[in-house]
C-alpha cells in the first residue's frame, strides 16, 4: 500500500489519545465464533478452525474504521505482529534473550472491509498469519529494513495494529544463568490470565472513542 492509496479520514491526528479496555467474557466471545460458524454453513469444520484472536481483531478493525470514517475507496492495512520463536530455520540459540517478531499485513480497502461478511474477513485475517511462518517469509522480514515511525505516520489512520502478548516469547521461561527479571512497565500493558475471558485495549483520538 502507497500513501496515494492509503484510505484517509477526515478528522486530523490528534495528540490527545484515549486508551480504552474492554473486557470481553467467555459467552460473548461464544457467541460470536457461533454467529461466524453459522455464517460458514459448516459449523463442524469452522468449529476447529475460528480462533478466539481472529475473531475478536475482525470485530475490532471493522467498527475501528467506521469510527474513524475511512473513505471507501481507500486501503486500510491490520498489522498483526507475532512471535517467530519455533518457526525459525535454523532455531534460535540457547541463550539468545531477544525479540524474536515478525508482523503480517493484511491489505483492504475500506468497502470491503465495510461490506464482506466477518467471516470473509476473519479468513483473511487467519490466512495472512498462517503465511506469515513461512520460513521464506521470515528470511524476508529478516533481510528487510523496518520502516521508520515517520514512514507510519504519512499514512495517518490507515494503519491498525494488533497481538496477542502471549504468543510473542516475551513471557516464557528462559534460563538467564542465575539472573532474576525485573518488572518493568512502559507502553506495554500485559494483562492478567483470566478464566472468564480476555481484554482488548484499543487507542484512538478522545473524540472518536466516544
Amino acid at each position: 500500500m502507497d500513501v496515494a492509496s492509503a484510505a484517509i479520514s477526515p478528522f486530523e491526528p490528534s495528540t490527545v489519545l484515549v486508551r480504552e479496555f474492554f473486557k470481553v467474557d467467555q459467552e460473548s466471545i461464544r457467541r460470536v465464533k457461533m454467529r461466524l460458524m453459522k455464517e460458514s454453513g459448516n459449523e463442524t469444520m469452522m468449529e476447529k478452525s475460528v480462533t478466539t484472536f481472529e475473531a475478536l481483531v475482525a470485530c475490532v478493525w471493522r467498527p475501528r474504521a467506521r469510527a474513524l470514517q475511512l473513505n471507501n475507496e481507500g486501503k486500510t492495512t491490520l498489522i498483526v505482529t507475532m512471535g517467530m520463536r519455533g518457526h525459525l530455520d535454523p532455531p534460535l540459540p540457547n541463550g539468545y534473550y531477544g525479540n524474536a517478531i515478525s508482523d503480517a499485513y493484511v491489505t483492504l480497502t475500506m468497502k470491503e472491509l465495510n461490506e464482506r461478511p466477518l467471516l470473509e474477513v476473519m479468513k483473511v485475517i487467519g490466512e495472512t498469519k498462517k503465511a506469515a511462518l513461512n520460513a521464506e517469509h521470515i528470511k524476508n522480514e529478516i533481510d528487510t529494513t523496518y520502516p521508520s515511525l515517520e514512514y507510519f505516520n504519512k499514512f495517518g489512520f490507515a494503519f491498525m495494529r494488533m497481538t496477542d502478548w502471549r504468543h510473542l516469547g516475551f513471557m516464557e521461561n528462559q534460563d538467564y544463568e542465575g539472573s532474576k527479571l525485573v518488572d518493568q512497565r512502559g507502553e506495554v500493558y500485559p494483562c492478567d490470565s483470566r478464566k472468564w475471558g480476555v481484554e482488548t485495549a484499543l487507542e484512538l483520538g478522545a473524540r472518536r472513542i466516544s
